[in-house]
């Protein structure tokens, strides 16, 4: 049997076909186990006439995130309201749930170029014409009021910020090389973009809440 993209094989195990269903996905990696749900609720979408199946795929969908341990930000959480990362955080969302975390590489990259961009600009900060997420995050780190005082251990913060600002440059490529941005025969594999949108998801949880104060 294939779903979700894997071969399962439930001959292994005895019982009924859901029976050695269930048992062939315990014995599953987590990310197996989500691939497997999405390719359940691709081959069982809910309609609006099916409730139970409505009901069901919620389910699904919550069990994904927790196998997946990703929560998206939500927009409406942010104290910086843009257009540009609602819509870029709903997209990625709906593209997490539904076909993985390699697809929504491209979508909370936007995310985050959109709330910098905005930030600077609500800032008066001058950029450049077309800046990338570093140098957004660069001229946030390098002018914005908020960020002048980091507290206690302000050197240690410091270049933990800084070492953000490079896994921030390393973004770009791999947003435009190896995402859905573009028709890229190689994608970025699961556990990469997994990191790579908790990575971005750390950033704006803690500007926004840095510049928000």
């Amino acid at each position: 049997m294939q779903i979700g993209g894997l071969e399962i094989n439930t001959l292994d195990f005895e019982g009924t076909s859901r029976e050695r269903f269930i048992q062939a996905i315990k014995q599953s990696t987590p990310l197996d186990q989500a691939k497997i749900l999405r390719g359940v609720l691709k081959r069982f979408p809910p309609t609006e006439n099916t409730e139970l199946r409505k009901t069901n795929s919620k389910r699904i969908v919550e069990l994904i995130a927790r196998l997946e341990q990703i929560e998206l930000i939500d927009e409406g959480n942010l104290q910086l309201k843009s257009e540009v990362v609602r819509a870029a955080l709903q997209d990625a969302q709906t593209l997490l749930n539904t076909e993985g975390p390699s697809r929504a590489v491209d979508r909370i990259h936007t995310a985050l170029h959109g709330y910098l961009k905005a930030a600077c600009i609500s800032a008066e900060i001058e950029t450049g014409k077309d800046p990338t997420i570093g140098i957004l995050l660069k001229a946030l780190r390098k002018s914005h009021s908020k960020l002048k005082d980091l507290g206690a251990r302000s050197e240690d913060v410091t270049t933990i910020l800084n070492s953000l600002g490079t896994i921030a440059s390393s973004l770009n490529p791999i947003r435009n090389s190896a995402s859905a941005a573009h028709a890229n025969e190689k994608m970025v594999g699961e556990p990469e973009a997994l990191l790579v949108i908790n990575t971005t998801k750390s950033i704006l949880i803690y500007l926004d809440k840095k510049l928000s104060n």
